[in-house]
């Protein structure tokens, strides 16, 4: 749906954002894995449809996974501090916009390579949680991945970088819509029409952000946590791919309703399906009709 109404209003801006988040939330699904940290190693369990690529696969996948989601929290924080920028200063140039997709994509790009330079040694990662996690059967996860040492440079970077994410991205971008809301209200040149419809947006700002909020901090506390006591948590264990793919998966339909243009265009298609359709139903009535009326006059003649 969301393809045949961004190519029929090509000037929409949400396309790419549209289908980059719906691939997201695909791929974590196809990921699905179970996590499950050990006192020195952590094992990645997968269940998704990866298993049938191998473990290799499987793994890789993973980080892409959670560099995404990153790269998904960034863009719902920068979609905020580009909103505060054009009404603080009334413009932008070209370096700035370059440098507000630098700030998206380096992140992300660097979460997504630094586990690949760690040494991937899974038959370890293996024999660790077969024994500190003897009474579990791991027979269905077979053969699974996982990091060999936690203590590494890159897992420990890769830790930190999405930990930041968790925290620094969802109360930054709080305070930022904070700020946005102040500037509208003392905004004078503004009309009413204006500030009501900059007000909507704002809401859907804080519904957005709000995603990340709820989806990473929590888990990701509970998967620090779990990590550096060693106890064991099922929250963490089974909803940490899901929890990285639901705000990839509710944030279009936040910005199709609380973005005027996006919500006028949606509904501007659905009419005009709608008009297509009951023209359809008229003209097959006036045919079914006329055939009845040539069917009598036979009758009668």
């Amino acid at each position: 749906m969301d393809c045949t109404i961004l190519c029929s209003f090509p000037d929409l801006l949400p396309p790419d954002k549209v289908r980059f988040h719906t691939a997201h939330h695909s791929l974590s699904c196809s990921l699905d894995s179970r996590c499950l940290p050990n006192s020195t190693t952590y094992a990645v369990l997968p269940r998704g449809p990866c298993r049938l690529l191998g473990p290799n696969a499987c793994f890789a996948g993973y980080h892409i996974s959670l560099a995404v989601s990153m790269g998904v929290a960034l863009s719902i924080a920068n979609t905020v501090l580009f909103r505060y920028l054009l009404l603080r200063f009334h413009g932008f140039g070209k370096n700035h916009y370059l440098t507000m997709i630098a700030l998206c994509h380096i992140p992300t790009v660097f979460l997504a390579i630094v586990p690949f330079l760690d040494t991937w040694d899974f038959p370890k990662a293996r024999s660790f949680t077969y024994k500190e996690h003897s009474r579990y059967d791991f027979s269905i996860y077979e053969p699974f991945p996982g990091f060999s040492n936690i203590q590494s440079i890159p897992f420990l970077t890769a830790t930190g970088v999405v930990a930041i994410g968790a925290y620094v991205i969802p109360f930054g971008s709080f305070f930022i819509i904070f700020s946005i809301s102040s500037l509208i209200k003392r905004h004078t040149s503004m009309s009413d029409r204006t500030k009501e419809v900059a007000k909507m947006m704002v809401k859907g700002l804080a519904f957005q952000t709000m995603l990340p909020f709820l989806a990473y901090t929590p888990i990701v506390s509970f998967y620090l946590y779990s990590q550096f006591t060693g106890e064991e948590m099922l929250l963490t264990e089974h909803f940490l791919m899901l929890c990285s793919g639901f705000p990839a998966l509710c944030d279009p339909f936040i910005s199709c309703y609380c973005i005027l243009p996006y919500r006028q265009a949606i509904i501007k298609f659905i009419s005009r399906q709608t008009r297509r359709g009951s023209v359809v139903g008229q003209s097959s009535r006036s045919k079914v009709s006329t055939i009845d009326a040539r069917s009598v006059n036979l009758h009668l003649f």
